[in-house]
């Protein structure tokens, strides 16, 4: 036998006797790949879908969703301010004008023929305060359920109720302190029942007055 031929047979005894094949062919494994990546893709499918990413939960973090109850403050809001009537006399609107700015505020509640005869006068207010669009001449508006006048003209003042005491007219203030009126002018004492304010000090005969409720 020529060296050549002897050489190719013993190699393929050798292959034979090692229990070595032929070897896998690129088209075996191209067929053996789609069947194994079928397999994984359907472990994903099956695989439950997490909480945090199910649309009911995303629907919940939507920009821009507010509760209904978002445009209504707190009962009791309280601010001060100058009162004041805008528009002409068929229009007319009260509002208040807050110290420190902010925007009017359109007033509104029982008390309004009272805060209207406090016109141009600073007064300390509480109530329920509303923001959103629909006002004519303010962007908000507030309910009011209390209000004390503070000052009129820059001149501080005293909110009460005129009684009568013995021979004595005494204003009983919006804190509850009775203050009694020195020597009071006799369009003062006139008023008793009425509900005023009276400027200056309280130790001191009255000059500057106004009314807020008339009396009964």
């Amino acid at each position: 036998m020529k060296p050549g031929l002897l050489a190719l047979s013993l190699y393929a005894l050798t292959q034979a006797g090692c229990g070595g094949g032929a070897p896998e062919s690129s088209v075996d494994s191209a067929i053996a790949q789609p069947a194994d990546t079928a397999l994984r893709d359907q472990t994903v499918l099956d695989a439950p879908i997490p909480q945090s990413d199910s649309p009911s939960r995303q629907s919940s973090k939507e920009p821009g969703l507010r509760s209904p109850a978002s445009d209504v403050a707190s009962r009791n809001d309280t601010t001060s301010g100058i009162v004041k009537s805008l528009g002409s006399a068929a229009t007319s609107q009260l509002t208040l004008l807050p110290n420190g700015g902010g925007g009017k505020i359109a007033l509104t509640g029982p008390d309004l023929a009272a805060l209207g005869r406090t016109n141009g006068a600073e007064v300390w207010v509480t109530g329920t305060l509303r923001s959103g669009p629909g006002r004519p001449l303010a962007a908000r508006s507030m309910e009011v359920e209390r209000f004390v006048v503070r000052a009129v003209d820059g001149v501080t003042v005293t909110d009460g109720m005129l009684v009568a005491d013995g021979d004595a007219v005494v204003l009983v203030a919006s804190d509850g302190k009775r203050h009694r009126l020195v020597t009071p002018p006799s369009a003062l004492q006139s008023q008793v029942g009425a509900r005023v304010w009276i400027a200056g000090r309280m130790d001191r005969e009255p000059s500057t007055f106004g009314v807020i409720i008339p009396k009964s």
